[in-house]
């Protein structure tokens, strides 16, 4: 891989942490801890003005410098796109790694209504289950097949404030009372 695609970065000592554990500490030296570690000057430097601080400095190196030695580890990715059609794939493989809008242009390319149309519905609100779009899309496929109890459980969780929720309810209420 090229080396324009990591960037690296790193901090010798931790001394805001240091400065943490001195706020928190009651150590005779706690406010010359602190002095030192807000101090401009070479790490090195601030080190050899600790280790003066003697049984403290001895008290701090045993107990505080050993949770202060740690690696942070910031990592930053871009998942690629998927095409309609590579969606449409994905969506059978693993539709977990395909994004809400990437699942809805997969969908477009089937029947509304085929197995396959329903499949990707029925994947885009187990892997989105606090989706509000999600959740619409779900209960209007539920509401076509006919699953009026399962199109209901999904509006719970739709934006009823959308015309589509409010119309899909109101379908639904429609419905309900023919089959009285």
């Amino acid at each position: 891989m090229a080396d324009s695609l990591f960037t690296t970065g790193y901090t010798p000592e931790d001394w805001e942490g240091l400065v943490r554990f001195a706020r928190e500490s009651d150590l005779k030296d706690r406010d010359r801890i602190l002095e030192i570690a807000h101090q401009d000057i070479h790490p090195d430097n601030k080190e050899q003005l600790l280790k003066r601080l003697g049984e403290t400095y001895l008290y701090i190196s045993q107990h505080w410098f050993p949770a202060l030695r740690h690696s942070d580890y910031e990592i930053e990715y871009v998942l690629p796109n998927f095409t309609p059609a590579q969606a449409r794939i994905m969506a059978k493989q693993d539709p977990s790694q395909l994004s809400l809008f990437e699942m809805y242009n997969a969908a477009q390319l089937c029947e509304k209504g085929s197995a396959e149309y329903n499949e990707i519905m029925e994947a885009a609100v187990r892997v989105f289950p606090d989706s509000p779009e999600a959740n619409l899309n779900a209960a209007a496929m539920e509401l076509e097949r006919g699953n009026l109890e399962a199109a209901k459980k999904y509006l719970k969780k739709a934006d009823m404030s959308s015309p589509a929720a409010q119309s899909n309810m109101k379908r639904i209420t429609l419905l309900e009372e023919e089959q009285k």
